[in-house]
């Protein structure tokens, strides 16, 4: 499940000490998480994922090797707090591509949206495959839609779950409607 917050420069996460019917009446913050080396305007933690022990959080506007290229940031939880561990981003990625603005982790596997890409044609988006091997998070392939040829914005939404992953585009090119929406699904 991604969760949306208010881009911010820091990611708040509340860890709770109580059971989930409790949590309206008795949350505590017990560590804010701040990422390492992030820009005011990175927008670290509008899309993020939790799982067991990991936390991904998108920063699509990290302005790490280029304006607006995006990146990833990837926290562990070593027991008594949150650690970032990592930071991720696309290894052909360009200004202005979005990389992280939607992010879903499931396993071993997760998948990032990139949906300003333009691997093909300007804004026709992308998204990656990550896969968790040797302690942290390593790219294994690229998402993309083949016999495309428009503005896509392809990965700007994504899920992944058992393997599988499911990416969204918000035009695919056909007749009628302006904003047909596009969904490729890959084993």
């Amino acid at each position: 499940m991604t969760t949306r917050l208010v881009p911010a420069v820091s990611v708040v996460l509340l860890v709770l000490a109580t059971p989930l019917v409790a949590q309206l009446t008795s949350e505590i913050e017990t560590q804010k998480l701040i990422a390492v080396s992030s820009s005011l305007s990175a927008n670290t933690g509008y899309s993020m994922d939790l799982q067991g022990d990991w936390l991904v959080a998108g920063a699509f506007a990290d302005a790490s090797g280029y304006v607006d290229q995006g990146s990833v940031r990837v926290f562990h939880w070593n027991g008594a707090k949150w650690l970032e561990v990592d930071k991720l981003w696309a290894a052909e990625g360009g200004a202005f591509d979005y990389f992280g603005k939607e992010v879903s982790l499931d396993g071993d596997a997760l998948v990032v949206g990139a949906f300003q890409n333009d691997f093909g044609t300007p804004n026709q988006g992308m998204a990656y495959a990550f896969r968790f091997q040797g302690g942290r998070f390593v790219e294994e392939q690229n998402l993309f839609p083949s016999g495309v040829s428009v503005s896509l914005s392809y990965g700007g939404l994504v899920a992944v779950s058992d393997d599988r992953a499911f990416v969204y585009g918000g035009f695919d090119g056909s007749p009628g409607l302006h904003a047909q929406a596009a969904r490729f699904v890959f084993p």
